[in-house]
């Protein structure tokens, strides 16, 4: 199958949190991939696509940013679901931050990969 995304994604599988407008408490997730233009991410609770519209994003200390998305897919397997977000809305605050992010872990997940292959 042919890669058609702008921006390649960077396997993180990380612990993260997602804090959806006007709710106070965050809801514990896993950030599986992310690039500049999306992020899946898997979590227990089902959601409305609606509520992506405009949320915070924290993986852990080393990144956190506030974003809109909409769903560009979503599955469910074994009691997980799995959204595929692409990003509308982000500021180029925030942009700068997630690239930053990327650049900085792409290399030790590479790193990782090449070791996992020896």
């Amino acid at each position: 199958m042919e890669e058609r995304r702008i921006y390649p994604r960077m396997r993180v599988g990380r612990e993260a949190a997602v804090t959806i407008e006007n709710r106070v408490s965050p809801l514990l997730c896993t950030v599986e991939d992310i690039s500049l233009s999306g992020v899946r991410l898997t979590m227990a609770k089902n959601l409305l696509s609606e509520v992506f519209s405009n949320i915070s994003l924290a993986i852990s200390d080393a990144l956190s940013v506030d974003l809109g998305a909409h769903v560009a897919w979503q599955s469910e397997y074994e009691g997980k679901n799995t959204y595929g977000l692409h990003f509308n809305r982000i500021n180029d605050s925030d942009r700068g931050k997630l690239a930053e992010y990327i650049r900085d872990n792409s290399f030790k997940e590479l790193r990782e990969q090449w070791w996992k292959g020896l």
